[in-house]
């Protein structure tokens, strides 16, 4: 499952090898409800009152530019590498009981989704999701209701 974390220091990196992307012309304007706009499109009734933005000042070094390359590769393999490797210390030790229950492929591939859940849980917070050491510590499962059908338990 590609994540959209991942895919941020790929895009970054390809901004930043052609900069002719970067160029494009920005425009400043105020709206009729009094909120200043950017864009690089401007509205035909706002074309006269639109001012062309310098953004010659937020253009990268080349030094600047190798640097990012190189952090948007880093951060790319470290966020593969964290999504291919099981953490080892998550363990999930199988009860008797549900060693019982664990005999078919979808059995297990329950168990797994909710040990996750589990590990998952004291991560969450309010109304924000979840924290993001939770994904260095805990393993990502997909939910196998869709293989699967609903959970037996």
């Amino acid at each position: 499952m590609l994540r959209a974390r991942s895919l941020l220091p790929v895009a970054l990196a390809m901004c930043l090898q052609h900069p002719s992307v970067l160029a494009a012309e920005i425009y400043r304007w105020v709206d009729e409800f009094g909120r200043t706009q950017l864009s690089d499109v401007v509205p035909d009734k706002y074309k006269s009152a639109a001012q062309r933005i310098d953004t010659k000042q937020f253009e990268l070094s080349p030094t600047q530019r190798a640097e990012a390359v190189a952090r948007a590769e880093r951060e790319r393999t470290q966020a593969q590498a964290a999504t291919v490797k099981p953490k080892p210390d998550v363990q999930f030790a199988a009860t008797p009981a549900s060693a019982a229950r664990a005999g078919t492929e979808c059995d297990r591939l329950w168990q797994a989704y909710r040990a996750a859940q589990e590990c998952f849980s004291p991560y969450q917070r309010r109304n924000a999701g979840v924290a993001p050491e939770a994904f260095q510590k805990c393993p990502t499962v997909e939910n196998p209701s869709q293989r699967c059908g609903p959970s037996k338990w």
